[in-house]
């Protein structure tokens, strides 16, 4: 063993003289070169036990013969509890001078070396970055959109309570979001007080989350913050938003199987069940080549993300084909025509509809004056469907519809129904197998010549009529002196009687640039001038027709081996109509020309005649008109068709009264007149319908506001 050093020796000193095993203070000597103290003094000693574990002995003295062998004074050390629990430990080497040396050596070793995002940055793209030397700077975060104070105004009418209920429960914001929101308001409103960032975001962590956690909720504050300047919002919640676990659904192929199915089904035929048995045997085991196991619950969840929602059928505007791209065409040119149309009408003031201002109509333009029709059945059944009723009360109302009348009328906006007396452009019909029949283009016909057409001449001297109906297929129907290639066959067909000869004859260009009147039939005469002679008409068939017109290729299919069908079966014609007979004539000029019966009618009385677009019945105020009348009937409905048919006029007769300006008909009128304008200005369905709500929804939320969209 080698000698002991300076303080192993005064610790081996200090043992020796303890007489219970503790180390005890020596007295002051010259020996020792200790610094005298007092008889109550204490000397700190130091780690004492680190010193003593380090000498290396064989064997310590017991404390009897240390006690004989120096019987010297002693003072002993005082032993305290709380400055054992306070000592040292073991050292770790984890000092703040060993990690500010580890660190120092760390940057000597990372001097020259690029850090691993550097591989990774975005450089900013300059117009002349070809001859650039700032081609490495570096993209930064967006600079703030707004300030502090800006955006702590911004946000105010976000997080503000809301005073009406409606409004509250329109807020469309969950809760979550909501917090989020007022922890940022409130933050930076303690930033405007200058209150350093950590302590305002504290602050707000625990107004807004009541029970906050020790930094996130802080931390995500301050992060919510920076997001709002740079981009005007805050990012929704994901949290749960996740697949946990992937679906067969989520499959594209049975996606779209999935989907085909349920447009190529009816809307009465599907189902969950439907649905489920075509995916689970079917459409998996074709894909996956494993039987499908997909509950009725995963399924519904994913038809609700498709879109679709389980819900009542209620009566709104049809859609279907509201934007389909014929239809769009057609309104496009429609509605154009239209505000053209506008300029030779009286117009309508829209506060007081009783104040009109007169067209400024150039020389020889007659006035125009829009005729609107339109039909609809009354019941007698037919009662509210809401009710005010008690919790209990359930009154019993008969089930079927009752005995229905149909109502087909013409309107003017001046006059709303126009009227002589009793002398009406209202016709009442009673639909039905042993009744008056079916309403069809006769009866639409009958009412025009009869009714309407008189009537308005009388009621608007020296106007002109605009008559505007829907395109219903009596509407659209032909007379059966009408020009079409639907009414011959290929070849010629016999006639049995002489008055089945009611084609009126065509016209065709000849070759030689002249007209020519082509007649649509034949007569055969055999054994003329005998007892026995045979007359016989025949119409000519397409083949004839064209063949006279000097069309057709026949002589080109039948050098091919091939036969020229009367119809080709596609649902369009090509580009030159020459695919099959029946579409070259119908492109032919006279069979274009061929006007509808109706059209005819009214084109004949030197008026003018058009359609409403496809399922547009918004351009129709007639269509209010229904609604409102309706409305009166339900509400005066006592079960009784004697009763609807003794009263139904006067409930048409309160919405367009006889002897007063029709101000609810001019009202629908204007209305109508938004819609066409936003068409005529290239808006879609859905832009229409919420232009026009700006001029038509009121909604008074006090007494002291104006409404809405005022």
């Amino acid at each position: 063993m080698g000698p002991l050093t300076k303080r192993q020796k005064r610790a081996h000193e200090q043992l020796k003289n303890s007489t219970d095993g503790r180390f005890k203070k020596l007295a002051c000597t010259e020996e020792n070169n200790v610094t005298d103290v007092s008889n109550n003094s204490e000397i700190s000693v130091e780690d004492d036990f680190e010193i003593l574990a380090g000498l290396e002995v064989e064997e310590a003295p017991e404390v009897d013969e240390v006690l004989e062998e120096d019987s010297k004074p002693s003072y002993p050390i005082k032993w305290k509890e709380s400055e054992a629990t306070s000592s040292r430990g073991k050292y770790w080497g984890t000092s703040r001078t060993v990690k500010y040396y580890h660190d120092k050596q760390a940057l000597k070793k990372k001097k020259g070396s690029h850090e691993i995002t550097d591989f990774f940055k975005k450089k900013v793209n300059d117009k002349n970055s070809d001859d650039s030397d700032d081609s490495d700077e570096i993209v930064e975060n967006p600079p703030s959109l707004m300030s502090i104070q800006e955006a702590y105004n911004q946000i105010t009418p976000i997080v503000a309570p809301a005073m009406n209920a409606k409004k509250d429960s329109q807020r469309g914001m969950a809760d979550y979001e909501l917090r989020k929101y007022i922890g940022v308001y409130i933050y930076f409103g303690e930033l405007i007080k200058k209150t350093p960032i950590m302590t305002a975001s504290q602050i707000a962590a625990k107004t807004a989350w009541i029970v906050p956690s020790n930094h996130y909720r802080a931390r995500a504050i301050r992060s919510y913050a920076q997001e709002y300047l740079h981009y005007g919002k805050i990012s929704l919640h994901q949290q749960g938003k996740h697949v946990k676990r992937a679906s067969l659904l989520s499959n594209e192929d049975v996606k779209e199987a999935a989907r085909k199915w349920i447009i190529s089904t009816k809307p009465e035929k599907r189902g969950i069940p439907e649905l489920l048995k075509y995916l689970n045997h079917t459409i998996i085991p074709s894909i996956f080549n494993l039987p499908g196991n997909i509950s009725a619950s995963v399924l519904w969840n994913y038809m609700v993300e498709w879109g679709y929602s389980y819900r009542a059928n209620k009566k709104a505007v049809y859609y279907d084909g509201h934007e389909r791209a014929d239809v769009v065409q057609y309104r496009k040119e429609w509605a154009s025509k239209m505000v053209e149309y506008n300029y030779f009408m009286e117009k309508y003031n829209e506060d007081d509809v009783t104040k009109v201002t007169l067209p400024d109509l150039p020389e020889g333009q007659k006035q125009i004056v829009m005729v609107t029709q339109d039909e609809s059945t009354f019941y007698s059944n037919e009662s509210p469907t809401n009710l005010w009723l008690l919790e209990n009360e359930n009154p019993i109302r008969n089930k079927s519809p009752g005995g229905s009348i149909m109502v087909s009328e013409f309107q003017c906006p001046c006059h709303g129904t126009m009227r002589i007396k009793n002398w009406k452009s209202r016709k009442f019909f009673f639909a039905g197998t042993n009744r008056d029949g079916y309403w069809t283009w006769k009866d639409m016909h009958q009412q025009i010549k009869d009714d309407v057409i008189p009537l308005f001449e009388k009621l608007h001297p020296g106007c002109q009529a605009l008559f505007i109906l829907d395109q219903s297929s009596n509407h659209n129907a032909y007379a059966p002196s009408a020009k079409r290639a639907t009414c011959f066959n290929l070849k010629d067909t016999q006639l049995s009687s002489v008055n089945q000869r009611v084609i009126l004859p065509g016209y065709y260009i000849g070759q030689d640039g002249e007209k020519k009147i082509q007649n649509f039939y034949n007569l055969e005469i055999k054994n003329e001038g005998k007892k026995n002679e045979r007359r016989t008409w025949f119409r000519k068939g397409l083949e004839t027709i064209l063949t006279e017109r000097g069309l057709g290729k026949w002589d080109e299919f039948k050098a091919e081996g091939k036969y020229w069908k009367a119809k080709c079966g596609n649902k369009e014609a090509n580009s030159d109509h020459t695919c099959c007979p029946f579409y070259m004539l119908e492109n032919q000029p006279d069979f274009l020309a061929q006007k509808t019966a109706l059209e005819e009618l009214v084109v004949k009385s030197g008026h003018l005649y058009t359609l409403y677009p496809k399922y547009h019945c918004e351009t129709n105020w007639i269509e209010r008109y229904w609604s409102a009348s309706k409305r009166i009937a339900r509400r005066e409905c006592d079960y009784s068709f004697k009763s609807l048919q003794e009263n139904l006029d006067g409930f048409l007769d309160q919405v367009s009264p006889p002897d007063a300006t029709p101000i609810e008909i001019r009202r629908y009128y204007n209305r109508c007149w938004r819609y066409i304008y936003a068409y005529n200005d290239m808006k879609d369905g859905n832009e229409a319908f919420k232009l026009v709500e700006k001029f038509t929804s009121k909604r008074f939320l006090s007494h002291r506001k104006p409404g809405a969209h005022d």
